[in-house]
């Protein structure tokens, strides 16, 4: 057996696994997504309901001040209940760089940025996530605060006159004001 086809069958097995770690990525950020959908719905069907409640009261008599003031408490509550949840799921996000998952995560991030950016583009991460990065792919270490604490990439062009950030905090953080958006939209109906 020459060294070339040594070689192909290395490329050949390594492409394979790429696949693999691609399906199963791509399976679990569908679960995940399902889940999110599930918790976000759960949540406006709540929010919702309460606040059906609190415009029926409102429409039925006139409050008294113990009746406003109920609903201030009510309002916090919602709010605490909103800052609790996201405070949560920050914490699964800045716990996600420990799961066995997190290498097929930066390994998309780097197919993302390559398709973007081109497949000469700078790759900057965390200094204990380079090992977690795809073979071949070399990679600065990155100083964003972001990508320290939370982990994914920041990868910027060649050139240097684009960048993308990547990192977990800046995904998490377009999440979040969705999610917000979307939860605070469903109680001021």
């Amino acid at each position: 057996m020459s060294l070339e086809d040594i070689l192909k069958g290395v490329e050949a097995r390594t492409h394979q696994e790429i696949e693999n770690l691609n399906r199963y990525y791509e399976s679990k950020k569908s679960e995940i997504l399902e889940k999110h959908k599930h918790s976000v719905s759960s949540i406006q069907s709540s929010y919702s309901h309460q606040t059906e409640e609190s415009a029926r009261t409102l429409e039925l008599s006139v409050l008294s001040s113990a009746q406003m003031e109920a609903l201030k408490i009510v309002r916090t509550r919602q709010e605490e209940l909103l800052e609790d949840f996201l405070d949560r799921a920050e914490e699964v996000i800045s716990g996600y760089r420990k799961s066995q998952r997190y290498a097929a995560l930066l390994s998309r991030l780097v197919k993302i940025a390559r398709e973007a950016l081109g497949n000469d583009c700078i790759i900057s991460v965390a200094r204990e996530d380079k090992d977690k990065l795809p073979a071949g792919v070399k990679a600065t270490e990155s100083d964003d605060d972001g990508v320290q604490k939370y982990g994914g990439i920041i990868a910027s062009s060649s050139d240097g006159s684009l960048e993308l950030n990547l990192s977990l905090k800046e995904i998490f953080s377009g999440i979040r004001e969705k999610l917000i958006s979307s939860i605070l939209e469903r109680l001021e109906e």
